[in-house]
């Protein structure tokens, strides 16, 4: 079996299904104590998957394994007004009544084992799971006329003119870290990323007009890498590193990390699908924060965080790039799907504010809230495309706690994001609009031991 084929089954074996779609595409957190603080913790490492978002907390944290499971609820979907054209002359309009993605359930695993080489030196792997846009809506449950023939009685079954549409995203992140403790108060740490990500689309046949391979080829190809092809992989590599400053002034602990951009393989069967031939970059992402002792075994932690969405062309280009395809009446052939400017979903870049606090209820007992905000990378002009990738929530209430047995630390922690909307008109028919919304909510529990 060779290298990647390995990978896959590891994949396939520690994340049985993922989807989640938070802050952009991207999870509040990594690990139960994470996500309980709202995601904050860069300057506040307590775990073996604290490499996730600071690989230099991984020399305070000790010999430990932490393994635990997520189950995640999102509640997604789209409401479009009836169109005053009808769809005659309106390209890629919606028939009107609003729909809710199907896909509802899904299981989040995280793995983290952390081994000091010495008191100065420590090694560990995380393994954990990402994703989103992960969408799926049933067949007949409304009408896409990207040609305006509704008026001549032709009828364009299910939510984008071809029966069951959404699409799947996932992405696994092993995360091999390593950290030196320079004293006391300072540490360094790096984390070599090897990351796969796999995607399946269907439903998206109505697309293919407008495709970079149908228009160079004047109609006589039909796009083959467009939808229901399966779930393609890829493979790629990045880096993480941080810095950990403790007890500045006898006040407050520090910490920053970054991780670069993630160029990714591209996924041939979607080619005609996503800019640049199939390709989907991993965006780079900041983290800096603070940790303070407010009183004894009470801690108020607080991060910023930020993803730069526009590294990836498939994320950030937008909608409106499509109006430049010839299909369309344009003049740039590289506009059309496929093309190294094809349209995408139009994400802006975000930013993240989070804070949590932490509290020692009993010696055996640890409490934590949290909450965090996100600015909105879906504008109101990419409500369109982005009906399959609903991801416009913006704030995240948070809670857990640790119970410390004889067998080990229990942590249990619980999410909620509140219900959020972005309303816009169809930029392809401005007699529609369309509403996307999504809610969410999740339950998690962890096992962690040290040794």
């Amino acid at each position: 079996m060779d290298f990647k084929k390995a990978m896959l089954v590891l994949v396939l074996i520690l994340v049985p299904v993922v989807a989640q779609s938070t802050n952009g595409y991207f999870s509040h957190g990594t690990g139960l104590t994470n996500r309980a603080l709202g995601g904050a913790g860069v300057a506040f490492p307590q775990d073996a998957l604290a490499s996730a978002t600071n690989p230099a907390g991984m020399v305070f944290v000790g010999n430990r394994m932490d393994v635990g499971a997520v189950l995640f609820k999102p509640d997604r979907g789209y409401s479009p007004s009836a169109s005053l054209a009808n769809g005659n002359g309106g390209a890629f309009t919606l028939g009107a009544g609003s729909e809710t993605s199907r896909n509802r359930g899904f299981i989040i695993p995280s793995f983290g084992l952390n081994y000091m080489l010495s008191e100065q030196d420590a090694v560990g792997l995380s393994v954990y799971g990402n994703g989103g846009m992960n969408t799926s809506y049933k067949s007949g449950s409304a009408s896409f006329d990207p040609f305006g023939m509704r008026g001549a009685g032709v009828s364009f079954p299910g939510a984008l003119g071809a029966g069951t549409a959404g699409v799947d995203l996932l992405q696994v992140f092993f995360n091999l870290s390593y950290a030196h403790k320079f004293s006391d108060q300072f540490s360094v740490g790096v984390s070599p990323l090897l990351t796969m990500q796999s995607f399946r689309s269907n439903g998206l046949d109505a697309f293919a007009p407008f495709t970079k391979t149908f228009v160079e080829s004047q109609g006589a190809q039909m796009p083959n890498h467009l939808t229901q092809n399966g779930t393609d992989n890829a493979f790629g590599w990045g880096l993480q590193a941080g810095l950990l400053a403790r007890d500045i002034a006898d006040v407050a602990d520090l910490g920053i990390s970054y991780r670069t951009k993630i160029n990714m393989e591209r996924w041939d069967d979607y080619a005609d699908l996503f800019a640049e031939d199939g390709t989907f970059d991993i965006p780079s992402t900041l983290w800096a924060g603070v940790a303070i002792e407010l009183a004894e075994n009470v801690t108020l932690v607080a991060d910023y965080q930020r993803i730069w969405y526009g590294d990836s062309d498939a994320i950030s280009n937008g909608v409106q790039n499509l109006f430049d395809c010839p299909a369309l009446g344009g003049q740039d052939l590289e506009s059309c799907l496929g093309g190294d400017r094809g349209a995408g979903f139009g994400w802006d870049d975000m930013d993240i504010l989070k804070v949590g606090l932490q509290w020692q209820a009993k010696p055996h007992i640890i409490g934590r809230i949290g909450y965090s905000h996100a600015s909105q990378p879906i504008g109101s002009d990419q409500v369109l495309f982005n009906l399959l990738a609903p991801a416009v929530v913006e704030d995240h209430i948070t809670l857990g706690a640790t119970v410390t047995t004889r067998a080990g630390d229990i942590t249990v922690e619980a999410m909620h994001a509140f219900d959020n909307s972005v309303k816009g008109d169809n930029p392809f028919d401005p007699t529609q609009t369309i509403r996307l919304s999504m809610e969410q909510f999740e339950i998690g529990v962890g096992w962690s031991t040290k040794f």
